[in-house]
C-alpha cells in the first residue's frame, strides 16, 4: 500500500516537473520588480513581486514562495525578473533572474493590503513584527 502511494506521488512530482518546464519556456513573459524577504522563524523564501511600471505604493503586490530554501542564497535582495506565465489570481509562475529559473510548487497570491491580515503577513516577511500580533 506505502508503494503504491510512492508511485502516486512519484508521478505527480514528475507530471509537475513537466508542468513547470514548459511553463518556464513559454512566450508569455513579463518583466516585474522583485523583493526577497524570508520568513524570521521557518527561513522560508518569498518574491514579492510587483509589475516593472507599477507604483509598489499602488499596485497589489504578489508573492511567491521559493520551493528551496536554497535558491535564495545565489539572488541578490531586489531586482528584475523576466516572470514566464499567466498572471490570474492562483496561478504558478516562473520567474527568471539572472538568466536562470527561480522554482516553486505554489501558486502565487496577490496581496490585498487593504486587509490587516495581508498588511500582518507582510510586515511578518518583513521581520518587522512576529506572527499574530
Amino acid at each position: 500500500m506505502a508503494s503504491a502511494a510512492g508511485l502516486v506521488a512519484l508521478a505527480f512530482e514528475a507530471r509537475l516537473a513537466r508542468g513547470l518546464a514548459r511553463l518556464a519556456t513559454s512566450e508569455q513573459v513579463r518583466p516585474m520588480r522583485w523583493l526577497l524577504l524570508r520568513e524570521p522563524d521557518a527561513g522560508e523564501a518569498y518574491l514579492v513581486l510587483y509589475g516593472a511600471d507599477d507604483d509598489p505604493d499602488e499596485a497589489a503586490p504578489m508573492l511567491l514562495r521559493l520551493a528551496k530554501k536554497r535558491q535564495a542564497r545565489r539572488l541578490p535582495p531586489t531586482g528584475v525578473a523576466n516572470v514566464h506565465g499567466l498572471l490570474s489570481s492562483v496561478t504558478v509562475i516562473v520567474p527568471w533572474i539572472d538568466g536562470s529559473p527561480v522554482w516553486t510548487r505554489h501558486p502565487v497570491t496577490t496581496l490585498d493590503l487593504t486587509t490587516e491580515r495581508d498588511r500582518s503577513r507582510l510586515t511578518y516577511l518583513k521581520g518587522s513584527e512576529p506572527p499574530g500580533q
